[in-house]
């Protein structure tokens, strides 16, 4: 509170661009978690259909032996095996957005703020701006840990479902 506080007395109304930003941020992060967790879900479902049919081919591997169905249950196997890694590449490439906002926002935050109030204005001394400076970077340790923050915590709420 003591940074945001020091931000908005040093930058003025400007900061509530920057306020923006953040609002933003925690909106498109929120959604990416919430898309996140229903490919969890939807990972979860298609490792469980894997792991039940290789259980299930362990468990009579005689009989499969004795009618020559070697073929078939491992063509099943391997379908049940491409749509878990199609769920699993999907989770990646969301997580890689994920961090890409998650090292962006911030930096946005500092230069959108720094821009608007340099455009109403107009200079800025040297000795304010490192101040500035100095607030961001003491902002941006919290502002990159909580999208992972509510990540984990939407796929708590989705695995507690699970239970």
């Amino acid at each position: 509170m003591f940074c945001i506080g020091s931000l908005f007395y040093l930058l003025g109304y400007t900061f509530f661009v920057g306020i923006f930003i953040l609002m933003l941020s925690m909106l498109v992060n929120y959604k990416i978690s919430k898309t996140d967790s229903a490919i969890m879900k939807l990972l979860k479902k298609a490792q469980d259909a894997r792991i039940a049919l290789t259980t299930e081919c362990l468990t009579n591997i005689k009989i499969i032996k004795i009618y020559g169905w070697t073929e078939i249950f491992k063509d099943m196997i391997k379908d049940k095996r491409k749509e878990e890694l199609h769920q699993q590449a999907r989770d990646f490439k969301l997580t890689m957005f994920l961090i890409c906002f998650i090292f962006l926002f911030p930096q946005l935050l500092q230069t959108i703020s720094f821009s608007t109030y340099i455009f109403f204005n107009g200079d800025l001394e040297l000795s304010t701006a490192f101040f500035i400076i100095t607030i961001f970077r003491m902002i941006i340790g919290p502002l990159r840990t909580l999208p992972h923050f509510v990540s984990q915590l939407i796929q708590f709420k989705v695995s507690m479902n699970r239970v």
